[in-house]
């Protein structure tokens, strides 16, 4: 079992009270607004925006109509290729629900290049990291929960330690990204779903070819980090965030509107990612609130009050710009793909639904 898979084990039932309770609080004069503090124990504390995304990844479309004749729809090219921690093995459910929408679906496990771009639609790019950044497996003599050890938690935490750290190279190569560029601005498009530091970091070459300009850290809600402390914050789910209509958080678009009422998004949960600035042509879908910031570690899950940060109000989690005759969307938070498990843990957040309305915008159905 991979890491991911071991610590989507863990959050179990407390993630969905976690969530639900913060709908009580009055939201904060921000954009995105923060959750609850989130406890848990200490030895857990170094995976704890991760468990959270496992979470929010579970959220499930709205049922609906398929959007093409099955198997008639547009090509879907999900990289494999550079080091997804949220891609491996089996763990490959947005393909599925993809497949049901009518999509046509390939996975790639090297380089891009022009060959493996023929006659492809949409490149799905998720979380990628470098070589040197890349995640080992687990421990062999570390059983998967609840049967894990504090010495087993101990040890995959000093993994991540070890390998999530500067210097972050990017996970393309230049003629990897010239490809992707010239492909785009061909007509082809892209979906590029970041995460924290330092998959953030790994995407930055890459964005910067579409004139997007991403933050290497982690988003997080500078009120809580001035109240609480940034060690303190972090570990009480300072990440913990949810975009909402109402606070202005969600843009009125016609991609958060969907193609009918019942695919409306009027809430996103963003636990633990990062943000990015769009070009004067891009459309922010996920808009930063004046308070917030990004944290930028030298080493991942280390924070204390001297850890870098940068100013990220108005800054965008979610968005969407044209590129020649292509299209590129860009989300900072991967718990927007569904895990296609049929688990309704939070109906109220609708980030599978935006997913797939996004998907919708790339194939040309959205405008």
């Amino acid at each position: 079992m991979e890491i991911l898979d071991e610590v989507t084990a863990q959050i179990g039932q407390g993630g969905m009270r976690r969530v639900s309770r913060a709908r009580d609080l009055k939201p904060k004069r921000t954009v995105a607004r923060r959750q609850l503090p989130v406890p848990f124990r200490a030895m857990v504390r170094v995976t704890a925006i991760l468990l959270l995304t496992a979470v929010v990844a579970s959220t499930k479309a709205v049922a609906q109509q398929p959007a093409f004749a099955p198997g008639s729809g547009p090509t879907v090219l999900f990289d494999l290729g550079h080091n997804s921690l949220f891609l491996r093995g089996t763990n490959l459910s947005p393909m599925t629900r993809l497949q049901d929408d009518g999509y046509l679906t390939q996975t790639l496990t090297g380089p891009f290049t022009e060959d493996a771009l023929a006659g492809v639609d949409i490149v799905m790019i998720l979380a990628p990291l470098a070589d040197r950044n890349a995640l080992p497996p687990r421990p062999a003599d570390c059983p998967p929960p609840p049967d894990r050890s504090a010495e087993c938690f101990e040890a995959i935490n000093a993994q991540i330690r070890e390998v999530w750290r500067h210097p972050i190279p990017s996970a393309f190569s230049e003629a990897e990204i010239t490809i992707l560029r010239e492909w785009v601005g061909e007509g082809g498009a892209l979906l590029l779903v970041l995460d924290h530091f330092p998959m953030s970091g790994a995407a930055q070459e890459l964005g910067a070819a579409f004139g997007i300009e991403i933050s290497n850290g982690l988003a997080a809600d500078g009120a809580l980090l001035a109240e609480q402390g940034v060690a303190q914050a972090v570990a009480q789910g300072a990440g913990s965030l949810v975009f909402e209509r109402t606070e202005g958080g969600v843009a009125d678009d016609p991609i958060t509107n969907g193609r009918t009422p019942g695919q409306r998004v009027d809430a996103f949960g963003f636990f633990g990612g990062s943000a990015f600035r769009l070009p004067p042509q891009g459309r922010s879908l996920l808009t930063f609130g004046s308070s917030f910031v990004s944290l930028l570690p030298e080493v991942m899950w280390q924070f204390s009050e001297t850890t870098s940060r940068e100013d990220i109000g108005g800054w965008s989690g979610g968005g969407v710009l044209r590129v020649g005759q292509g299209r590129v969307a860009i989300y900072g938070e991967h718990g927007i793909f569904p895990r296609g498990d049929g688990i309704e843990r939070h109906p109220e957040l609708q980030n599978s639904q935006l997913f797939m309305n996004t998907m919708h915008w790339l194939s040309g159905l959205l405008d």
